[in-house]
């Protein structure tokens, strides 16, 4: 047998020996802070009631003046009593749907359905606070043409507190505030205390523990925390009071919410109440209890409350069943029940 001579070794080690591992452990993605749903009153649509429109009822204020002093012996001709006011919230159908190969379905490392129904989740939340949101700039901020509306209070930061007594002095408001710089329209406790003045001046009732709410963007809380007056919340967080989710601090009698879905515009350019999405005008809302009405979802037995529908059997539009649909539907609404009982406050930031 001839020698053989080797002249080069190797480890073995070689790309095509091994393969990837893929963990099952997901990494953490972005999640909105949406904080709206749990500052609203919540209201029910039960079954068979012909109708798909919420409707609730104001009744008229008491006043020192329906009081008549009596004459003894002299019958009184004058009564008095209360009115109803009605204010009605028509709910909209929202649905979201995706497809799922049953290949994927049957060999993915990572179960499909899974993802797809945390991911709609996720987003139904997002709807339902957008849809709040958009209620309340409708009411108290914008009336939906070109105008601002008249009604509502908005605190324009580092320029005045306006309350909104006409459309001509919110749109001067504006023109003054548009031109201030980030350091002189950022907001401070002094707004929020504004705000809270024109709440209690309204006699808006206040949440449980005698407390507004505010949601406010993260740039807004930004410059509010370098208020030398900012209490945050772990100074209090074990004093027993209610703790919302996402309650950073409080100040002024407002307990101040983190919020991602607020409500931006642009200073250089556009109308007042007009979105946009790069705004450097960031706005959030103090609440006064059941200054807004939605659609009652968790807990709910109505027959609107969200529904999901998996399909996995073959039909005639897929008769060899090559794909799965996971959906959901359901009705939601927002309403602003009281113009008077939030306010919306306008700010620039320094953070940058």
């Amino acid at each position: 047998m001839a020698d053989t001579t080797i002249t080069s070794t190797t480890s073995g080690l070689t790309s095509d020996r091994y393969s990837q591992f893929y963990s099952k452990v997901l990494l953490k993605h972005a999640i909105e802070q949406e904080r709206l749903a749990e500052l609203c009153s919540k209201y029910d649509l039960p079954s068979q009631v012909g109708s798909t429109t919420l409707r609730m009822f104001k009744r008229s204020e008491a006043a020192a003046s329906t009081v008549e002093t009596l004459t003894e012996g002299t019958p009184t001709t004058n009564f008095s009593n209360s009115t109803l006011t009605a204010i009605d919230i028509p709910l909209v159908q929202y649905s979201e749907k995706v497809k799922i190969s049953d290949t994927r379905r049957k060999t993915d490392l990572i179960n499909q359905l899974n993802l797809e129904v945390a991911r709609m989740g996720e987003a139904a939340a997002y709807k339902v606070d957008s849809v709040i949101r958009d209620a309340i700039v409708l009411e108290v901020m914008y009336n939906g043409t070109t105008a601002i509306t008249s009604s509502g209070f908005n605190t324009f930061c580092g320029s005045e507190n306006v309350d909104a007594a006409s459309e001509a002095t919110l749109e001067t408001a504006w023109d003054t505030f548009k031109e201030l710089s980030a350091a002189d329209a950022k907001i401070k406790v002094s707004d929020l205390k504004a705000s809270v003045t024109q709440l209690r001046i309204k006699r808006v009732p206040t949440f449980a523990g005698g407390y507004y709410c505010a949601a406010l963007m993260p740039q807004q809380i930004h410059d509010l925390q370098a208020d030398s007056q900012w209490n945050a919340v772990n100074v209090y967080q074990n004093s027993g009071q209610k703790i919302y989710k996402g309650e950073i601090g409080m100040i002024a009698g407002v307990k101040v919410l983190d919020w991602t879905l607020g409500f931006k515009q642009l200073s250089s350019a556009g109308t007042f109440g007009t979105y946009a999405a790069t705004g450097n005008v960031f706005t959030g809302f103090v609440f006064g209890q059941q200054a807004v009405g939605c659609m009652k979802l968790s807990g709910s037995a109505s027959p609107m409350k969200p529904q999901f529908i998996y399909i996995d059997t073959p039909d005639k539009t897929d008769p060899v069943n090559q794909y799965n649909i996971a959906a959901w539907k359901g009705y939601f609404a927002a309403k602003v029940l009281d113009k008077k009982w939030v306010t919306a406050i306008h700010s620039k930031s320094t953070f940058s």
